[in-house]
């Protein structure tokens, strides 16, 4: 059995104070001479978790309460894990666009308080992520004000610097991906899954796919007995994964919670199978569902101005893309099919890449080799003040929850969240698969109990009162929500 809590109220917000210092100087507080805020419902919230969950019960209300002692150990090196996934919301722009889009700083900031609290002096955090390409990390950093997060550990002693993990990022002008490389501090490193990956023996080998990247390249990391992901040595030399994830709906997935946030351990893009070339109805693919001709053509023209960009052939990729569109909006009108790009209840890659690159962050060593016994720890936490529903993860629209939710598991955080969310759990496939993977879970899902300081949200993970009901992404609307959809399964 894992502990779990979700701490919710509907009247609390996010912090103002600059620093997201709290607004009482706790025992075990360890800068109070830095100032206090008037308000701080954050950092009450995620230290209330702590107490009812009895973590270090015997020292709360003194300087000696170390809650994450019991994950965390002095000399470890501790990898804080948020979702950095964009710089801007499309769908919603302004504070409640970003909000509901990235895991918040007043969370990581919390967070860093209490792993240094029990590091006691000795180790190191490192707080980073892979967001999506087309996020400009500066912007960003801006945003959400990472400089001043830095500021704070710096003026107290600490260093404490946000890092991306990308490889490379992309900038787009005219329709065309412009490639830029990153100065990496954290260099990425093959984990080769093999056997134990679930694209080993895969029917559609060599039809796997990403948008925006050269299905060559991606497909050459999964071929036979070759599973590739390259994981961050932010991960691979951690003894410790924070996981802070920022729930929201998602096109491919469904949903994305826990273990879809540990996607952004991996640094470049072309390691993670997203889709499969194809229809469903022929069954060869889940990129769409219908055999329809202009579909396939359509597919076909994105991925030549994939190949086109690959190889930096800018000016044949514009051709490309100028008669993408023509192809579009031709098939917008003509042709029948709904769905793209795996974006659907159909997609039957994304849960095994999640699945695959979550037991590379739990089983691969300092090297990237896997082994059979667990090479570190996790634990979870959901920035729920703020989620996101519709199109996630990258075009959410705000869902105000008023919750962080807590696990020391990963597949029992992300059963409690789907509860929560209203979502169906019998059609998520992620959920249906991982709770068999016993490298990942092992134990009764249905007996596992969540607690909280609302009744409704106490019992065990069946019995939760799912009273949020999220909106689901428009491929998915109908099939896990409570919402209708025009498409009929």
């Amino acid at each position: 059995m894992y502990k779990n809590y979700f701490w919710q109220n509907d009247n609390i917000e996010y912090s103002n104070d600059r620093y997201w210092r709290p607004a009482i100087a706790y025992p075990e507080y360890r800068y109070p001479e830095s100032g206090l805020s008037e308000n701080n419902d954050i950092y009450d919230a995620i230290r209330n978790i702590f107490i009812e969950l009895g973590l270090d019960s015997a020292n709360i209300g003194t300087a000696g309460w170390n809650p994450l002692g019991e994950y965390i150990s002095p000399g470890q090196t501790v990898l804080i894990k948020p979702n950095l996934v964009k710089d801007s919301n499309e769908a919603c722009e302004g504070k409640r666009g970003i909000e509901c889009l990235v895991t918040h700083p007043s969370i990581i900031r919390c967070i860093v308080d209490y792993v240094l609290i029990a590091l006691k002096g000795e180790g190191r955090i490192i707080v980073a992520d892979a967001p999506v390409q087309g996020c400009i990390f500066p912007n960003l950093r801006e945003k959400i004000r990472l400089d001043d997060l830095e500021h704070f550990y710096r003026d107290n002693g600490e260093k404490i610097v946000v890092e991306d993990l990308r490889t490379v990022s992309m900038i787009k002008k005219d329709g065309v991906n412009v490639t830029i490389q990153n100065d990496l501090k954290y260099k990425g490193v093959e984990v080769n899954l093999a056997e134990d990956s679930f694209f080993f023996n895969n029917k559609n080998e060599g039809r796997v796919r990403i948008t925006n990247y050269d299905y060559h390249e991606l497909n050459r990391h999964h071929t036979g007995n070759v599973q590739q992901y390259l994981i961050s040595e932010a991960c691979l030399m951690a003894d410790v994964v924070v996981n802070l994830c920022k729930p929201k709906s998602h096109r491919k997935a469904g949903f994305t919670g826990a273990l879809k946030n540990m996607i952004g351990v991996n640094t470049s893009k072309e390691y993670l199978p997203h889709h499969t070339k194809g229809s469903k109805e022929s069954g060869r693919g889940d990129e769409y569902y219908t055999n329809e001709k202009m579909a396939a053509i359509r597919s076909t023209f994105a991925e030549w101005q994939d190949i086109a960009n690959k190889k930096e052939k800018y000016t044949f990729s514009k051709m490309l893309y100028f008669t993408y569109k023509v192809i579009n909006k031709l098939g917008r009108k003509y042709d029948k099919e709904k769905y793209r790009e795996g974006s659907w209840w159909g997609n039957d890659t994304i849960w095994r890449t999640i699945i695959d690159v979550n037991k590379a962050v739990i089983y691969a060593d300092n090297n990237g080799k896997m082994c059979k016994e667990p090479q570190r720890r996790m634990i979870c936490f959901g920035d729920m003040i703020w989620c996101g529903e519709k199109e996630g993860p990258l075009l959410p629209s705000p869902k105000k929850v008023g919750g962080i939710l807590f696990s020391d598991n990963a597949v029992v955080f992300d059963h409690i969240l789907t509860k929560l969310m209203g979502f169906k759990q019998d059609k998520l496939v992620l959920l249906g698969n991982v709770s068999a993977e016993e490298k990942l879970y092992s134990g009764n899902i249905k007996e596992e109990i969540a607690n909280s300081n609302q009744e409704r949200f106490c019992g065990r993970i069946d019995e939760i009162e799912s009273n949020f009901a999220f909106r689901a992404s428009d491929g998915w609307t109908g099939v896990i929500d409570c919402y209708q959809s025009e498409y009929k399964q």
